[in-house]
């Protein structure tokens, strides 16, 4: 769930960033960012109040956690209300963003469901969503404890590479792989996650993967993982990374209504393998 919550939390950036895109936030806007993870137990709910302007230093529009709305996941007859940790990050304390809302959930969230989100903000206002979660990949390849080599620089001779393959039970409109060590930030091909949709398989070369820490000369345990999107999220991705051509507003939310951002469901298979060396 880590790598699909960095993701969203970095997706949810631009579309706060004034600069090269149509948004001018000449007044303020409130920014919700929600994805629901088939399987998980927890779910958050990232707000943040936008202000009016933009600071003169970073040049983006004053932004703050907003705190004090009541926030309610609906799930067939069962209601849950999110609590407020005001501006303190207890969601995610490996990462540094605050306004969050969380639950423990009675039941995980379970793929192929639809869920509600109803949001009360403090002062009136109203945010409303819908997300249906997506099934899980299957990882047909690598097989679990499978060797992973890393390292080495091309012109050498090309190593052989690792292939991963996988089945979807339904078509995915956003397919991501990405290589994940304990510990450690890692990215295939310079990026932290590879967009592999509509495809079933890829091919991993050692020299593509760098992590963030010195892996060294010696084993590592890591995991390969394969990530689907429902088709809300893959359109909020794609408008949002084409910000800086010009984001209008109606392209910087989806799958909510009353405010910028997304709700959207995700799904994750992984697969654990051994990261060597290449000799």
């Amino acid at each position: 769930m880590r790598h699909a919550l960095l993701l969203l939390i970095a997706l949810g950036m631009p579309a706060c960033t004034p600069e090269n895109t149509l948004l001018e936030f000449s007044q303020e806007q409130i920014t919700v960012l929600a994805l629901l993870q088939a399987g998980d137990s927890v779910a958050n709910v990232y707000m943040r109040h936008t202000l009016a302007g933009r600071d003169e230093i970073t040049g983006r529009p004053p932004e703050e956690p907003l705190t004090g709305a009541t926030v309610r996941l609906l799930h067939g007859t069962n209601t849950v209300i999110l609590r407020d940790t005001g501006s303190q990050n207890h969601c995610a304390p490996d990462n540094p963003v605050d306004g969050c809302y969380t639950v423990s959930l009675p039941q995980r969230i379970a793929a192929l469901e639809t869920y509600e989100l109803l949001i009360d903000l403090p002062g009136g206002g109203f945010v409303r969503g819908h997300a249906t979660v997506p099934a899980p990949p299957i990882i047909r390849a690598p097989a679990a404890g499978a060797t992973l080599e890393y390292g080495g620089f091309l012109p050498r001779p090309p190593a052989a590479p690792t292939t991963v393959r996988w089945n979807l039970a339904l078509p995915a409109a956003r397919t991501e792989v990405a290589v994940n060590v304990p510990g450690l930030r890692c990215t295939f091909a310079a990026e932290s996650w590879h967009d592999a949709t509509g495809l079933d398989s890829l091919s991993l070369f050692p020299w593509q993967l760098g992590c963030d820490g010195a892996l060294g000369d010696r084993e590592h345990p890591g995991e390969v993982v394969v990530t689907v999107y429902d088709s809300v999220y893959a359109r909020y991705y794609r408008e949002t990374a084409r910000e800086r051509y010009g984001l209008r507003p109606e392209h910087a939310r989806a799958g909510i209504e009353g405010a910028l951002g997304v709700f959207a469901g995700a799904a994750t298979a992984r697969v654990p393998v051994r990261l060597v060396p290449l000799r």
